[in-house]
């Protein structure tokens, strides 16, 4: 795991706001450049744990969010999946709030262990 990353990464979810967060839509558009370019803007667009990852790397990759925000984050497979697209993160994604990735990710930084459960996710 990339702490120093993963520890930006907390920074940024800590600055803004609940709406700017969104597990339960995934990105499947064709142009992935635009929408950071979006993003970029600060218009309001939301993301995920994935997408704000990417939004610190800098880099977007079309169709390749997820494995370049897991490279910048310096994850195992299973660590980003346990993040990224935890079990029920489409049916409930209101479990999933940008309080809880910051609570998951710090203690993944102390513990190595991707747990949404221990943030209040059932």
């Amino acid at each position: 795991m990339n702490r120093e990353n993963v520890l930006k990464l907390i920074d940024l979810l800590s600055s803004i706001p609940d709406e700017r967060f969104d597990i339960g839509h995934l990105w499947n558009g064709s142009n992935y450049s635009e929408d950071y370019i979006t993003l970029q803007s600060g218009c309001g667009t939301a993301a995920c744990v994935a997408g704000w990852a990417i939004f610190l790397r800098g880099k977007p990759e079309a169709g390749r969010k997820y494995y370049g925000a897991q490279a910048f984050l310096g994850l195992t497979n299973i660590q980003a999946q346990a993040l990224f697209t935890p079990p029920g993160h489409i049916s409930t994604p209101e479990q999933f709030t940008r309080s809880g990735a910051i609570k998951t990710l710090q203690r993944s930084v102390s513990t190595g262990k991707v747990d949404w459960s221990k943030a209040g996710v059932a």
